[in-house]
């Protein structure tokens, strides 16, 4: 029996995390074990994906399923592929977090240099209204050289896109990317990673 001709003997849905926060994606997949012993990816290339109650997870499949928390609660995952069905549990809990996913630059990473960093990455806003969101950039040492003004976000969560403009300072080797979001009193704080600096 050919790869093409094989019905499918089992299938396993699975993500990779089973708590996310709202505001938070998380990618899942699929893989159909066939009849005659292969298995096959199927996440963005024949299953079906939904949510038992879209209001606390939707789904978005472009290159692979992609979830997104909306609220707090408990959904099951699930994706069928040639009538066979396979689930998963998913917990959404509403947190106060930001988390950085990517950055780019523009400018060179040189001394007296003016440089622009773009930060992108997701945020939750769940123990006041709103909070306000900052990119922060610092040198080695910790010392802030450069920072964002700040942006508003309203409770609940999402995407963010977040640029700041800085002039690399003299006695600078690297400067570190991150974002800040302050709620009420509290203060969450996440990493986006070290650049290096030529002299």
């Amino acid at each position: 029996m050919s790869p093409l001709t094989a019905s499918v003997a089992s299938f396993q849905v699975s993500c990779s995390a089973a708590v996310i926060f709202v505001g938070q994606i998380d990618v899942c997949a699929a893989v159909a074990y066939l009849s005659n012993g292969l298995p096959r990816v199927v996440s963005a290339t024949g299953a079906a994906w939904s949510s038992s109650n879209p209001a606390i997870a939707r789904f978005q499949v472009t290159n692979g399923p992609v979830v997104t928390g909306l609220s707090a609660g408990q959904v099951t995952i699930s994706a069928t592929y040639q009538g066979v069905s396979g689930t998963t549990q998913m917990s959404v809990q509403a947190q106060d977090f930001v988390q950085v996913t990517s950055y780019a630059t523009q400018g060179a990473y040189t001394i007296g240099s003016t440089l622009t960093v773009t930060q992108e990455g997701y945020y939750g806003v769940a123990s006041a209204d709103s909070g306000q969101l900052t990119m922060v950039i610092t040198d080695q040492n910790g010392a802030v050289i450069g920072a964002s003004a700040p942006q508003t976000k309203s409770r609940g969560g999402g995407s963010f896109v977040i640029p700041a403009t800085f002039v690399i300072p003299l006695g600078t080797t690297q400067f570190c990317r991150g974002a800040t979001l302050q709620v009420g009193g509290v203060t969450v704080m996440a990493s986006g990673g070290c650049t290096a600096v030529t002299p």
